[in-house]
């Protein structure tokens, strides 16, 4: 993820339209339009960096030839050119074996959590642990994987689910609990006792059964038909609406439980 993040198109065309600055400024006009040197060795650098994020192995090789020449006192005009020459056809050359697949911008702004993090930053700020799965969630998502986002998204749900049975202090005996164990323990909670008043606000009372039927019908409709009916499968259309709904929850979630400190 952090190469897709940092070895972007806008970063290829900057680059290579250096080597083309470089390779072109051979007879300058004027004294101010003269290149130093140690400015196209930090671009070949630049380059350098790109390349070996790329797996650009035959740019690789040709900046580690060049980069001595380069950085020496002086070089003519015309080694200049034919070094920009020479490694510009190299770039072009390596980047057109790879694969690129285009992400729409609103999908890639999503992904990236450019215009907003993921629950509005409350999940990770609650639950650091998920980062992984909320970057996974969020780039199936953008790469039209909807079932594999889906995935990651139960995984996310599951972590607030025994987090909010925990909050209330839910015992389950089994070794291996399932969703629906730690939902019943939830409901469980939220029973009168006859006789007894729920030690609970209404506020917090209104929250708990709304999470846990929240948690009980996601499971019921996405998650069991695809952890346990492996057939099923999700269009980018569902995906999206089971996206919108668990950040929503999750969000609501981790701004409504206790510290995890307070956990009785």
């Amino acid at each position: 993820m952090d190469i897709i993040r940092e070895a972007s198109v806008e970063m290829c065309v900057r680059l290579a339209a250096m080597l083309g600055y470089h390779g072109r400024n051979i007879h300058p006009r004027s004294p101010e339009d003269v290149i130093d040197n140690r400015e196209l060795a930090s671009d070949l650098e630049s380059i350098l960096t790109l390349a070996k994020m790329l797996d650009c192995d035959s740019t690789i090789d040709e900046i580690g030839r060049e980069l001595p020449t380069v950085r020496q006192a002086t070089i003519t005009d015309k080694t200049r050119a034919e070094i920009c020459d020479s490694v510009f056809r190299r770039f072009a050359y390596d980047l057109a074996l790879p694969l690129f697949l285009r992400v729409p911008r609103i999908r890639a702004e999503r992904a990236f959590q450019r215009s907003r993090r993921f629950g509005d930053g409350k999940v990770l700020e609650r639950w650091p642990e998920l980062k992984f799965d909320v970057e996974c969630a969020l780039f199936c998502w953008a790469l039209s994987q909807p079932t594999a986002s889906v995935f990651h998204l139960m995984r996310i749900v599951e972590t607030g689910l025994r987090d909010l049975a925990k909050s209330v202090g839910a015992r389950i005996g089994k070794r291996q609990p399932t969703w629906n164990d730690y939902i019943v323990a939830v409901e469980n909670k939220l029973k009168p006792v006859p006789g007894k008043k729920l030690r609970i606000s209404r506020a917090r009372q209104i929250f708990l059964s709304a999470s846990s039927a929240h948690m009980r019908n996601i499971s019921q409709a996405w998650r069991n038909p695809l952890v346990h009916e492996l057939a099923e499968k999700y269009d980018d259309d569902e995906a999206t609406l089971i996206l919108d709904h668990i950040e929503a929850l999750m969000q609501r979630v981790a701004e409504n439980m206790p510290k995890r400190r307070e956990h009785k």
